[in-house]
């Protein structure tokens, strides 16, 4: 559910994603949600002072998803502005990853040329992430499903 929701929030569907973060909230009060997961749609909506209060709550319960945050960052899947945002870089370095800043910035100049998260119809996909990569010939992409999440089972 939260790369759905983090999908709409990149992709300008605002009203979709809040409906998928407030989902995953009220989830949240009666099961296991990782912070992870809420703090990655807000991140993908642009505001970032939620997502670092998830992403916090996600770090001091050591959370395993965390890992992540990096590679989500430089895939785009949480959107630009978290990029510009000198806690991400403080947060990666308590994580135990290095940052480079410029990797970062170029990354996120290339993202409409090099990489586009496209995310089908559950009944296509399985509701999974899927990455349409095109190589910078211009040739056509591949397809790859991602692997289910624990905060992004919708079964209950």
């Amino acid at each position: 559910m939260s790369y759905l929701g983090a999908a709409y929030g990149v992709a300008g569907k605002r009203d979709d994603a809040y409906e998928i973060v407030n989902q995953l909230i009220e989830k949240s009060k009666a099961q296991y949600v990782p912070p992870f997961c809420i703090a990655r749609v807000y991140s993908a909506l642009g505001q970032n002072d939620k997502a670092f209060e998830w992403f916090e709550k996600a770090f001091d319960e050591r959370s395993g998803e965390m890992i992540a945050l990096k590679s989500e960052v430089l895939a785009h899947l949480m959107g630009n502005a978290i990029v510009r945002d000198d806690r991400l870089q403080d947060l990666v370095r308590r994580v135990g990853m290095p940052m480079d800043r410029l990797a970062l910035n170029n990354a996120t100049s290339e993202a409409s040329e090099a990489h586009t998260v496209v995310f089908d119809s559950a009944e296509h996909h399985g509701g999974k992430l899927v990455s349409s990569v095109e190589s910078s010939s211009g040739g056509g992409g591949e397809e790859v499903a991602g692997s289910d999440v624990e905060c992004d089972d919708s079964r209950g």
